[in-house]
């Protein structure tokens, strides 16, 4: 299973850094489980997460 590590601007306003690690991926729903710096599960479209930014490192096993 692939890892992603996605850095992204947070949407709260205070605009933090957020290291996220990509829990899993749905190909079929391209939804993305993640994990924010508070630790709580939070679901992204894959669309909406490449918005964020484009610094995604694909680590391959």
């Amino acid at each position: 299973m692939n890892k992603i590590r996605l850095e992204a601007l947070g949407k709260r306003g205070k605009r933090p850094m957020l290291s996220v690690a990509v829990k899993r991926i749905n190909i079929i729903t391209r939804f993305i489980i993640m994990k924010d710096k508070e630790g709580k599960a939070r679901f992204m479209d894959c669309r909406e997460a490449m918005n964020y930014r484009r610094l995604i490192t694909f680590l391959l096993p």
